[in-house]
């Protein structure tokens, strides 16, 4: 078998509290949730409310890409800009 070529979007390395990540370049931000799953977006996810344990985002691109354990951190201010 011979590989003619790959179809992977264009991306661009981050660093994620302390973590070098590989993100599309499309991610405009990045967040983690309750559970410790991280999640790029490409708009600004809405700031959870009280009983919620998760980031909203309303847009076409967005998607998790990881999952980390928080080790004491609170997710609520893990939302950071790329």
């Amino acid at each position: 078998m011979k590989l003619i070529c790959t179809y992977s979007e264009p991306s661009k390395q981050i660093s994620y509290f302390g973590l070098r990540l590989e993100v599309p370049i499309w991610a405009q931000y990045i967040a983690t949730d309750a559970k410790g799953l991280v999640m790029i977006s490409s708009v600004k996810p809405q700031d959870p409310k009280n009983q919620d344990t998760t980031w909203t985002v309303y847009c076409e691109y967005s998607k998790d890409i990881a999952q980390v354990g928080l080790e004491g951190l609170d997710w609520k201010t893990t939302l950071k800009a790329i």
